[in-house]
C-alpha cells in the first residue's frame, strides 16, 4: 500500500493502520529516513506540499477543536498519524548494514520495541512449507488423487535442506528469513515449470487435436475414395459397354457402307440399262410415231360437215365402207353394217375417240383381220382414192394404216417396256433400300455419338 494512502487512513480517517516492512523492501536509504520521520514526529518531510496538504487536513478542524487541540492542523495531523499508524520492521540482525541503519535512524531505537528472534520453533518451521505451498497455485496430484505437496515427508525436506546449510562462524542454520526465501524460490521455480509444462501440454493437445482432425479428414477422404472407386468401376463398366457398342456399331456401319456401295453400283447399272432400253424404244418409235401423230392431227382436223356428208349417203362407196370397217374393227366394234357405221359417225366426240385411241388395246387377231383388209382392199386405202371418195376418208385411211403399223411396233417394244418397267421398279426398290440404309447409318452415327458422350 503506498505511503500516502497509509498516512491518510491513519491521520485523516483515524483508522488504526499497520505498516509492515522487511529489510529486503528497503531498497533506498530514504525509505528508512521516512520511517524514522513517521516514528519521531508523525510526518515525512517533503512528502506533501502545502497546497496538497491544506485541502486534505481541512476536515480535521472540527475534530481538533473537539479534542481541545490548539496548535496548527499540520501538527494535529502528525499527532493522529503517531496515534493510529503502527510500524513493524522485520530486519535481519546479521545483515552487514543492520547496525548502521539503527545508528542513522535513532527513532528506531527510541520509539520502537525491539524483539530479538534468533529462530522459529521446530513445529513452526515444519508448518510453514505446507502453508506457503497451499498459497501457491494448484498442487500436483498422485495416482490416488492426493496432493503431492501435502505430504509430510515432502514438506520436511525443506526444513532438512535449511538446517543442512549452517554458518561456519556460528555453526547455526540460516535465519527464518532465508528459509522463507528458499520456499519462495521453490514456489517461483515450481510456478515457472508448471507454466512451461502447461504450455507444452497445450501445444501437445493442439497437435493431438490437429492429428485427430487429420485422421477424421483421412477417414472422410478414404470413404470418398471408396465411393469414387465404386463409381469409377461403374463408369468403367459403362465405358466398356459403350466401347463394345461402338465397336459393333462401327462394324455394322462398315457392312452397311459396303452394302450401300453395292446398291449404288447396282442402281447405276440399272439406270444405265433403263437408259439403253429407253433409247431402243425411242429408236423403234422414231419412224412410226410421226406417222401416228400426223394421222391423229389429220383426224382431228376433219370437219363435222364432212362426217355428216358421209352419214347422208344411202349406200356408201366401197372405199368409204372399207375405211370405216377398218376404223370400227380397230376400235373393237364388230358390227360393220352401214347402220352401225353411221351410228359411230353420229356419236358426239367421235374424232376425239379416234385421236385418243390407245393402240395397245388392239388384240393381235383384230390387227391381223385389219391387215388382211388392208392387203385385200389396198385400192381403198390409197390416199388419192380415199381423198377422191371423201375429204374425211383420207385422214381415216391414214390413221388405220398408221395405227396398225404402230400396234406392230408396240408389240415389238412391249418386252422392252416391261423390262424397263421392271428395271424402274427395281430402281425404286433399290433407292428405297438405300434410303433405309442411309437412315440406319445416321442412327448408327447418332448412337455412336451418344455412346461417346457416355
Amino acid at each position: 500500500m503506498p505511503m500516502l494512502q497509509v498516512m491518510q487512513q491513519a491521520g485523516i480517517e483515524g483508522q488504526q493502520s499497520v505498516l509492515i516492512l522487511e529489510d529486503f523492501q528497503l531498497l533506498q536509504p530514504d525509505f528508512l529516513e521516512m520511517i524514522n520521520g513517521i516514528l519521531s514526529s508523525g510526518e515525512v518531510l517533503g512528502l506533501y506540499t502545502s497546497e496538497e496538504l491544506d485541502p486534505l487536513i481541512s476536515p480535521l478542524r472540527e475534530e481538533a477543536a473537539r479534542d481541545g487541540f490548539s496548535g496548527p492542523l499540520t501538527s494535529y495531523f502528525a499527532t493522529r498519524v503517531q496515534w493510529n499508524l503502527h510500524v513493524f520492521l522485520v530486519m535481519d540482525y546479521e545483515h552487514p548494514e543492520f547496525a548502521a541503519r539503527l545508528d542513522s535512524n535513532p527513532a528506531l531505537r527510541k520509539c520502537c520495541s525491539i524483539l530479538w528472534l534468533e529462530g522459529w520453533s521446530q513445529h513452526s518451521m515444519s508448518q510453514i512449507p505446507g502453508m506457503m505451498l497451499k498459497m501457491n497455485e494448484e498442487n500436483e496430484w498422485d495416482e490416488k488423487g492426493r496432493s503431492i505437496m501435502d505430504g509430510t515427508d515432502f514438506q520436511k525436506t525443506f526444513l532438512q535442506i535449511h538446517e543442512s546449510c549452517q554458518f561456519e562462524s556460528s555453526g547455526k542454520p540460516p535465519p527464518p528469513r532465508q528459509f522463507l526465501q528458499l520456499l519462495r524460490t521453490f514456489c517461483k521455480i515450481l510456478t515457472d515449470k508448471r507454466k512451461q509444462l502447461c504450455q507444452l501440454q497445450a501445444r501437445l493437445k493442439a497437435g493431438l487435436q490437429k492429428l485427430m482432425e487429420a485422421r477424421r479428414l483421412v477417414d472422410a477422404l478414404k470413404s470418398r475414395a471408396a465411393d469414387q472407386s465404386e463409381l469409377l468401376a461403374k463408369k468403367q463398366g459403362e465405358a466398356d459397354s459403350a466401347l463394345q457398342g461402338i465397336t459393333m456399331a462401327m462394324q455394322n456401319v462398315s457392312v452397311q457402307k459396303d452394302e450401300m456401295v453395292q446398291l449404288k453400283q447396282r442402281m447405276a447399272e440399272e439406270a444405265e440399262l433403263i437408259t439403253r432400253r429407253k433409247h431402243a424404244i425411242e429408236q423403234e418409235l422414231t419412224d412410226v410415231q410421226p406417222l401416228v401423230e400426223a394421222a391423229r392431227r389429220a383426224v382431228g382436223s376433219i370437219k363435222p360437215e364432212s362426217l355428216s356428208e358421209i352419214r347422208s349417203l344411202r349406200m356408201p362407196p366401197d372405199v368409204i365402207r372399207d375405211i370405216l370397217e377398218g376404223v370400227l374393227r380397230l376400235m373393237g366394234i364388230f358390227d360393220t353394217s352401214w347402220v352401225s357405221m353411221k351410228s359411230f359417225l353420229a356419236k358426239r366426240g367421235v374424232r376425239e375417240d379416234i385421236t385418243t385411241f390407245d393402240a395397245r388395246c388392239i388384240p393381235p387377231g383384230i390387227r391381223a383381220s385389219v391387215e388382211e383388209l388392208l392387203k385385200t382392199n389396198r385400192y381403198s386405202f390409197d390416199p388419192k382414192n380415199a381423198r377422191r371418195a371423201s375429204t374425211a376418208a383420207a385422214p381415216l385411211a391414214a390413221w388405220v394404216q398408221a395405227i396398225v403399223q404402230y400396234s406392230h411396233v408396240l408389240e415389238r417394244i412391249q418386252p422392252l417396256e416391261q423390262e424397263q418397267a421392271q428395271l424402274q421398279y427395281n430402281l425404286q426398290q433399290t433407292d428405297g433400300k438405300k434410303t433405309g440404309l442411309e437412315g440406319e447409318l445416321n442412327s448408327v452415327d447418332q448412337k455412336v455419338a451418344e455412346l461417346k458422350e457416355r
